[in-house]
């Protein structure tokens, strides 16, 4: 039973099979799939194992294993879900193909974004304009909660020895249970936006990270679940008073969180997820249209700074770059166009022993 079917998925070519993947995932994270494999005879199911490496072979063995007996109804309904995603595969393909040459004219574009560009892109910008500075941060709207942030530097360091700090820099996606602490995250937004020192009558911030033109385009959100005295929820950091806003608490945020970030788990199953949302206005005011350049790079400095400072603390992190655009910012109320999401990172508590 649904040998055909899964003698279909085996025939695929490399490209064929990445859309039918994306197409699958848009139904209950592939479950029809699974279901139709679990029902499936030996020779059917091992038809499909033979395209897999040991490594896939295992882990879709202990997704099956973890599955009961299937409904008889369920992986029929399944099989012809699958089987109008397999029609339509041929279709798939074709739109890729017609879309290939518009994506390698805008790979070609991108590639100019990340050149320097000062000699050739210069236009008269707001700042010669002389239109005031943007502000340095969103203010706290009236009757929102306030939350002072103890001093960072009183924070207990496992380590000051920079060296030992860069050798230990991971991307780390497991963590404990354990919380930070209220000094902990107060250490890790000083270590990745705060400020230093106000300047030029208070219209340029001096931060612990670098940024073209001490522009600083960007807003700290925090997706708190496991911080002690604070309460789960939105977040968002004010450099300038070292303190947190919050913003509102969401039903499901860590289910929320990993459905728009792909289903990596991780971005939800932490203490903390750092989501920095960027205003291009802030870097545009000066640099036109070599902002987005180096807009990007700052945000670059912000994260490593992220990773050297949990590192410090018995903390780990991960930068994340692959999530749904749309469903980010609409999490974070943000409208897209003049603020959006541009980076995250989970942080949590490691357990060295398992290391």
């Amino acid at each position: 039973m649904y040998e055909d079917i899964l003698k279909r998925i085996s025939n695929l070519s490399k490209i064929e099979t990445i859309l039918f993947e994306r197409e699958l995932f848009k139904f209950d994270k592939g479950i029809p799939f699974f279901l139709i494999l679990k029902a499936s005879t030996k020779k059917g199911r091992d038809l499909f194992f033979e395209t897999l490496d040991i490594h896939e072979k295992k882990w879709f063995e202990e997704k099956l294993n973890k599955l009961e007996e299937v409904n008889p109804k369920e992986a029929e309904q399944s099989g012809k879900i699958i089987e109008k995603i397999l029609n339509t595969i041929p279709e798939l393909v074709a739109s890729v193909e017609k879309d290939g040459k518009k994506i390698k004219k805008q790979i070609i574009s991108n590639r100019e974004i990340m050149k320097a560009g000062f000699h050739t892109n210069f236009t008269i910008s707001d700042q010669m304009k002389g239109i005031p500075f943007p502000p340095l941060e969103k203010a706290a709207d009236p009757g929102q909660k306030i939350i002072e942030l103890p001093d960072p530097k009183k924070v207990k360091l496992m380590t000051n020895d920079i060296i030992d700090v860069i050798d230990k820099r991971r991307s780390r996606r497991k963590f404990t249970d354990n919380p930070l602490t209220l000094l902990e995250l107060s250490y890790l937004l000083w270590a990745t936006q705060g400020i230093e020192k106000l300047v030029n009558n208070n219209h340029i911030s001096l931060r612990t990270v670098p940024s073209a033109g001490a522009r600083h385009p960007f807003e700290t959100y925090l997706a708190v679940h496991n911080v002690s005295d604070l309460d789960p929820g939105l977040y968002r950091y004010l450099p300038i008073e070292h303190q947190l806003v919050f913003l509102e608490k969401i039903p499901e945020l860590k289910s929320k969180l990993n459905k728009a970030a792909f289903d990596q788990n991780f971005v939800g199953e932490c203490a903390v997820t750092f989501l920095w949302g960027c205003v291009p206005y802030r870097g545009e005011w000066r640099y036109t249209l070599t902002s987005h350049k180096v807009m990007l790079i700052d945000i670059g400095h912000v994260c490593q700074n992220l990773y050297l400072a949990c590192e410090s603390i018995n903390c780990g992190t991960c930068a994340v770059g692959a999530y749904n655009q749309e469903e980010i910012d609409e999490l974070l109320n943000l409208d897209g166009k003049n603020e959006f999401i541009i980076y995250l990172a989970p942080v949590g508590k490691l357990n060295r022993k398992k290391e």
